[in-house]
């Protein structure tokens, strides 16, 4: 077998949703985002954050929270995991007292105080 594979990549759980244009049936939350019909070679108009995209026969079509992405199947995979990470960021910032729970990021300030016995130049 030498063609593309294409592996889904769908997470419900991350809010991610994708789909290679032109298996069917086509889910229900791509023709929200469709600019207009099927063209005549195959091509689909969708509408974007940024204008349209056409996406090609073949080309994945990404969804996360209603945006809309395409990509070719080699880029797929880092594109969603790009996504993935982004959605599942950790929050460091933690309350009083946790710092031994948690871990500690510190950075130290300059102290106002000098720090060694050096006298004073008069």
């Amino acid at each position: 077998m030498t063609g593309k594979r294409y592996v889904p990549l769908s997470r419900p759980k991350s809010g991610i949703q994708t789909r290679r244009h032109g298996d069917l049936p086509m889910p229900d939350w791509l023709p929200q985002h469709m600019a207009g019909g099927i063209a005549a070679n195959g091509a689909l108009i969708l509408k974007t954050e940024l204008g349209r995209v056409r996406a090609q026969s073949g080309d994945v079509i990404i969804e996360q929270n209603g945006a809309v992405w395409v990509r070719t199947i080699e880029e797929t995979p880092a594109f969603v995991e790009n996504l993935r990470r982004a959605a599942t960021t950790e929050n460091t910032n933690i309350g009083p007292g946790k710092a031994g729970r948690f871990g500690l990021r510190f950075v130290p300030s300059v102290s106002a105080s000098p720090t060694t016995d050096i006298p004073p130049i008069e």
